[in-house]
């Protein structure tokens, strides 16, 4: 039972009021928002996707296979502890442009240090690489939602 502007709602299936199909499974989220059905059609942030709501089988399928295609993060920590300011762990991450962007200005700050003009280049990349420290995670939470989503397309 639910209470609205004071009154008492039942609910004939024994949910709360307001609650939806994606409260129940906290899992089912695509870019950290939940994907909520109803009516046999699947949304994400309210927009129809063309999806029939998914059952367990295809639900255990595509996390299996979001486990064995996602990328590793113990590799992508050991690429940028090891292989610092090159960028290699974006470039691992499916992040090209940053990466070579990345490895151009550790390349160029190398090059420039001698005659005092690379230094500050060579800082930018450290506190780059810092701050990717603390991003990679989300890194990876991207990938492994965008292989859901695509699973899900593809298991229609």
């Amino acid at each position: 039972m639910a209470r609205r502007n004071g009154r008492v709602v039942h609910r004939p299936n024994g949910r709360e009021a307001g609650t939806r199909g994606a409260d129940r499974c906290p899992h089912r989220t695509f870019r950290g928002r939940p994907l909520s059905g109803g009516g046999g059609i699947l949304y994400v942030n309210g927009i129809n996707i063309g999806l029939e709501k998914m059952d367990t089988q295809r639900e255990i399928l595509i996390e299996q296979r979001v486990a064995n295609d996602a990328k590793s993060p113990l590799v992508a920590y050991l690429l940028l502890i090891f292989l610092w300011g090159l960028g290699v762990h974006r470039m691992y991450l499916g992040r090209w442009v940053s990466g070579i962007m990345m490895t151009a200005l550790w390349g160029l700050g190398w090059l420039t240090a001698p005659i005092l003009i690379g230094w500050p280049l060579l800082g930018l990349v450290c506190l780059w690489v810092v701050i990717d420290m603390f991003l990679i995670p989300g890194m990876i939470q991207d990938d492994k939602d965008e292989i859901r989503y695509r699973l899900g397309s593809e298991l229609r």
